[in-house]
């Protein structure tokens, strides 16, 4: 993990900004709901428009700067996953030219393609939602399980409920497709890459970690 980790060195401005942005915004979507129960508890009740009024520009604002802090969380997520791609398809691209005939052949040009695509553009994808989702999914889920007991403590013993029933799904579901992804990896093996899945993996990571030290 330490050899990822330095293609992070140049970006790590991006990689910290990316989900502070994202954090923020998760602010702004979290006080939607108080601004409509004033609404709903004193601006309808007492028919005050000025309040109304007021209360209904204050959703526009948020939603502006909930946009506007959204698509800067982007850039620099996208600007950090693609920075750390590129510089470890390019680390790849060398190692693999460097590798003598004999070990070219046993990995195969198919799965030496694969590596510098489709491996590197799942890592990017990975890195993309991880620096947008790793702050704001738990500011989320326990800023709404605060909104709503100050809402209604009534009706947070509920939520807690729904919240554990879906970790619990999630939990579940990962447990069980993990498997079936590996499984589905291992069918669709290259054949001639290896006589074993061990002998593969080793030929695999040899490919995967350039000689290369980043400083």
């Amino acid at each position: 993990m330490k050899h990822l980790l330095s293609y992070f060195k140049p970006y790590i401005k991006e990689s910290l900004l990316a989900p502070l942005f994202k954090l923020l915004e998760a602010v702004f979507e979290l006080l939607v709901p108080m601004v409509i129960a004033g609404i709903v508890d004193q601006s309808i009740p007492q028919k005050d428009q000025g309040h109304l009024w007021m209360q209904m520009g204050l959703l526009f604002v948020f939603a502006v700067i909930g946009v506007l802090v959204a698509l800067v969380a982007q850039f620099y997520s996208a600007k950090a996953a693609v920075g750390f791609t590129k510089e470890l398809t390019n680390d790849l691209y060398r190692h693999i030219l460097s590798l003598p005939k004999d070990s070219r052949d046993r990995l195969t040009t198919s799965s030496l393609v694969t590596r510098l695509t489709s491996d590197t553009y799942q890592i990017q994808t990975g890195i993309n939602q991880f620096l947008r989702l790793f702050l704001r999914a738990p500011i989320i889920v326990f800023g709404a399980i605060f909104m709503a007991y100050r809402l209604s403590p009534e009706l947070t013993f509920w939520f807690l409920v729904m919240v554990a029933i879906l970790t619990f799904v999630i939990v579940v579901l990962s447990r069980l497709v993990n498997p079936l992804y590996s499984s589905l990896r291992k069918k669709n093996r290259p054949a001639g890459s290896g006589d074993t899945p061990t002998d593969t993996r080793h030929a695999c990571d040899s490919c995967f970690w350039p000689r290369k030290t980043r400083n």
